[in-house]
């Protein structure tokens, strides 16, 4: 028999404490780049590194909701009503904004990023996003920052 990791045994109330824990961690670098973006141009490769972790974020929170028994811990425990709905809300926000980032970032035409100019001397030149063109990330990133108490 071999030692069972906490890994093969995800116990409902450990997984929910991390994914509150991501939770947090997800509103708070919302709200950063939320407010970076409205203070000053960013490097498009903060958008696109943004997405990554998003994405990675992502999966934390549908774990959460499709494992069984998680409606009935929050509910017994915490007194989360629909933890279901309310998980659902903040996937479709990261959803939202994931999508936004794809639909906004600079490409080459053929699906690659063109985040960076090559200079003739053999430097890079981040691509900036100015504050204007974020606009529509800064309303995506509210609506995120809204599902999380």
């Amino acid at each position: 028999m071999a030692f069972p990791s906490l890994e093969a045994k995800r116990d409902i109330a450990v997984l929910f404490a991390n994914t509150q824990r991501e939770a947090l961690k997800l509103k708070r670098q919302s709200q950063q780049l939320r407010d970076a973006t409205a203070a000053r141009d960013v490097p498009m490769s903060r958008l696109v590194n943004s997405a990554t972790q998003l994405g990675v974020m992502r999966a934390a929170f549908v774990e959460t909701r499709d494992a069984p028994g998680v409606a009935t811990y929050a509910s017994a425990n915490l007194g989360i009503a629909d933890v279901v709905a309310e998980l659902n809300a903040v996937i479709a926000a990261i959803d939202s904004t994931i999508a936004w980032i794809v639909a906004n970032a600079p490409t080459n035409g053929g699906g690659f990023l063109a985040i960076e100019t090559l200079n003739a001397d053999g430097t890079t030149t981040k691509r900036m996003a100015a504050t204007a063109q974020t606009a529509g990330l800064r309303t995506e990133l509210d609506a995120l920052i809204l599902t999380i108490d």
